[in-house]
């Protein structure tokens, strides 16, 4: 009796077991396909990797055409539009303090001067050596050549402007034109008016006569009271403006000599000054990295400012006026948009600071 229930009861309570096995099994299969599924739905996907952060890159230089331009500072060196060198002069001269273009024999021709006092002319397609003027006054500070390609105006550390037939490398004159050191010298379009600036404070305009043989003064500014670091003509050739160590850019009246403006830039002093093609604007750099424009007619501010890490040392518009060209005391060469008061372009252009700039032909 004992048995037959036994056995009664393995029969009522193994359908129960099977059920709940074959339950198991069929949870964990459905269970698996799921897990899998979801391990997919979060792996990457191989058609879109995953994207690993990059920090922000400088400026490139392929924004926009860059103008072309020509540096120097102890060599020289030609930048092209995408802001790359075509051409390096090394004259292993010192510091080149000073550029100008010219055209002789039918070839664009480069004038440089600097540390060692001596002119120097370079073919610029091909970069090869020209003539050479010995101009005895210390290192040149100051190049201008005359609207007709004429006559080659030179300013010296002496203080000294020298003119000459530079195509025929002949010294027409030379005049002591100020007590210390000449820093800017200007032709107005008459090709007979040279305007110069000097680190005795003064700006003195100067009469060519006798197709340059003669340089008479006409008339001398005390303009500042520190020396004075760049000047550019305004106005169709009537007023000159002229930054200083002062911290100050002032506008004067070429015919009288009456101080049209007087504005405060940078307590630190002024380094670098350049007049947009149009005439409009001015372009100041200062020893704080500051590069500002200011309406040259009222003398306001604009709300462009550029910020460079070491002064500028010199500035450039490009032709059409909506880039602006620095090369600074980090020995770098910056492009600015004007326009959008952006930076579209700095090259790490030589090694030392960039002393001069000139536009490209």
């Amino acid at each position: 009796m004992v048995a037959t229930s036994l056995r009664c009861a393995r029969m009522i309570f193994a359908p129960n077991i099977v059920v709940k096995v074959l339950f198991v099994l069929f949870g964990v299969a459905f269970a698996c396909p799921i897990q899998a599924q979801i391990g997919r739905s979060r792996a990457p996907s191989p058609s879109k990797p995953v994207q690993t952060p990059t920090p922000p890159s400088p400026p490139t230089l392929n924004l926009m055409p860059l103008p072309k331009v020509i540096s120097a500072s102890r060599n020289i060196k030609l930048w092209d539009t995408s802001g790359q060198p075509t051409l390096q002069i090394d004259p292993n001269t010192g510091d080149i303090n000073a550029l100008a273009l010219g055209t002789k024999d039918g070839q664009q021709t480069l004038i440089s001067g600097g540390a060692d006092g001596v002119v120097r002319l370079w073919n610029l397609a091909s970069g090869a050596p020209g003539d050479t003027l010995a101009v005895n006054h210390g290192p040149i500070t100051a190049l201008a050549i005359s609207p007709d390609n004429m006559i080659l105006a030179v300013g010296a550390a002496d203080g000294t402007i020298s003119l000459w037939a530079w195509k025929q490398g002949r010294l027409l004159a030379a005049v002591p034109a100020h007590s210390d050191a000449v820093t800017g010298l200007i032709y107005a379009s008459d090709n007979h008016t040279l305007i110069s600036a000097g680190a005795d404070r003064q700006i003195r305009v100067w009469l060519l006569l006798d197709n340059g043989r003669r340089i008479v003064l006409r008339s001398s500014i005390l303009a500042h009271d520190a020396p004075i670091t760049g000047i550019a003509l305004l106005a169709g050739g009537t007023q000159v403006a002229s930054v200083s160590e002062d911290g100050y850019l002032m506008i004067w009246d070429l015919a009288t000599g009456a101080q049209i403006r007087r504005i405060f830039v940078c307590e630190r002093g002024v380094t670098a000054l350049a007049v947009s093609p149009d005439g409009k604007t001015l372009a100041t750099g200062d020893f704080n990295g500051h590069i500002r424009l200011w309406n040259a007619i009222t003398g306001m501010p604009l709300t462009f400012q550029g910020n460079l890490p070491q002064p500028p040392r010199t500035l450039l518009w490009s032709a059409d006026g909506t880039m602006l060209v620095c090369g600074a005391a980090d020995n770098t060469l910056s492009f600015w948009n004007v326009n959008t008061d952006k930076q579209v372009a700095c090259i790490a252009a030589h090694d030392s600071p960039v002393r001069a700039l000139v536009l490209a032909p």
